[in-house]
């Protein structure tokens, strides 16, 4: 999504709080523009912006590939050590400018900054030449030097506000919004599966021609519960809630089905969402989380998104959604994303929807749905003697290139702990 911030470097540096979501340390930021032309002036406008450590050269030679193959017009680069030392900010900037030049990155400037905080000093490291093909900055002042304006009123950070958010310290942080674990309700593996094999029986009554509006009038109380909930912990708490939530994302058809009252309802999916995806493990938590990226992107909130996907691909790096959503996300095409899910769960309901063509009763669905979830006095009696609870899968590391959606197909599992094949 494009921000529309057409100001000085000081201004502009005070809004990658807001942008990121958090305030990087030891980071290089990069500021990626798009040029507008009025006559003869000249306006940049961000297209996106995305980051990496200082000192990791191979994720910056990576990172200044995948920015070069969205074409902006301009580049701009802030790196921010605490790191005094001249010697080793200069062997940075040689080290970036080098980087760049391989990648064909239009990389305009580079400035240095100790932190991104209000009033913190900024200096030009380094500027690209006139005759380079580059659009250059101007040779003012305030280009070259200056101190970061006020963090707290930056468009960005007053963006992130309105929607009752602040900026994280760190990406740490931001990432910690995301993990797996709800202190007020745990779901084991047995039930899980038993979940899971409840989404199943749902999408195969779907592919026999019933179903479809039971799943998302299911999906419509859901919403209302979580809409009219008082506070996030209270959601949180509600084990039947969460447990008929689970059973829905839980398979890929019925998850399809409710993406269009997602973003109708952005607000209350958030929230439902969110809870969801902390309380469940596997599938239904990496679809709860694509799905809370869609009603963020609907509210116009965009600030943890990629972080949200970040976790849902180190966990799963073969979800096909969150690939998709990631794609869309940096080369700012959330529209035609949100086009393309809206346009999939349409065609769902055209092939499976009802002969009659109107709602099924809510109350068809309620009992199959409760019952999965079940009575916790009756379940704990059950599984007194199970000690495996879920737990978190490592983050797996990999060299390879994310499937696209064409070629992954529909091959995504409904079985929590298993890899797509």
């Amino acid at each position: 999504m494009t921000q529309r911030i057409h100001v000085t470097p000081a201004q502009i540096f005070a809004n990658i709080p807001g942008l990121l979501g958090f305030y990087p340390e030891e980071s290089i930021i990069f500021l990626n523009f798009a040029l507008a032309k009025n006559g003869s002036k000249v306006r940049l406008a961000l297209d996106f912006s995305s980051r990496t450590d200082l000192n990791d050269w191979n994720a910056t030679k990576q990172a200044c590939t995948v920015i070069a193959d969205h074409k902006p017009d301009v580049v701009w680069a802030l790196i921010v050590s605490g790191d005094s030392d001249p010697y080793i900010i200069d062997e940075a900037l040689e080290e970036l400018v080098d980087l760049a030049e391989s990648a064909h990155l239009p990389l305009a400037a580079v400035w240095v900054t100790p932190e991104i905080a209000s009033g913190s000093p900024f200096v030009l490291g380094v500027r690209a030449e006139e005759d380079s093909g580059i659009t250059t900055i101007p040779c003012d002042p305030e280009w070259v030097e200056g101190e970061i304006s006020d963090v707290a009123t930056a468009v960005s950070t007053m963006q992130l506000v309105e929607d009752g958010q602040l900026p994280e310290l760190s990406r740490a942080d931001v990432l910690s919004r995301f993990a797996q674990g709800n202190p007020h309700v745990e779901v084991s593996a047995s039930q899980l599966r038993r979940l899971a094999e409840d989404a199943r029986e749902l999408a195969a009554t779907i592919r026999l021609g019933g179903g479809v509006d039971r799943v998302r009038d299911e999906f419509r109380t859901l919403l209302t519960a979580s809409a009219t909930a008082t506070k996030e912990t209270a959601v949180m708490k509600n084990e039947d809630l969460l447990f008929r939530g689970i059973t829905i994302m839980s398979n890929k058809l019925t998850r399809d089905l409710t993406i269009d009252l997602v973003l109708e309802q952005a607000g209350a999916s958030r929230r439902l969402l969110l809870a969801i995806a902390k309380t469940a493990t596997g599938f239904p938590r990496h679809n709860a989380l694509c799905l809370y990226v869609l009603a963020c992107i609907a509210t116009g909130t965009i600030a943890h998104n990629f972080a949200a996907m970040e976790v849902t691909l180190q966990e799963n790096q073969h979800h096909v959604l969150a690939q998709c959503i990631v794609q869309a996300h940096m080369h700012g095409i959330h529209k035609e994303l949100m086009k393309a899910c809206l346009e999939g769960t349409k065609e769902i309901i055209r092939e499976y929807g009802s002969p009659r063509g109107g709602n099924e009763p809510a109350e068809h669905v309620q009992p199959q749905l409760r019952a999965a979830a079940g009575s916790r006095g009756a379940r704990q009696h059950n599984e007194q003697r199970e000690t495996n609870k879920v737990t978190d899968r490592k983050p797996r590391v990999t060299d390879r290139k994310p499937l696209t959606a064409t070629e992954a197909g529909d091959n995504e599992d409904t079985e929590p702990e298993q890899k797509a094949s």
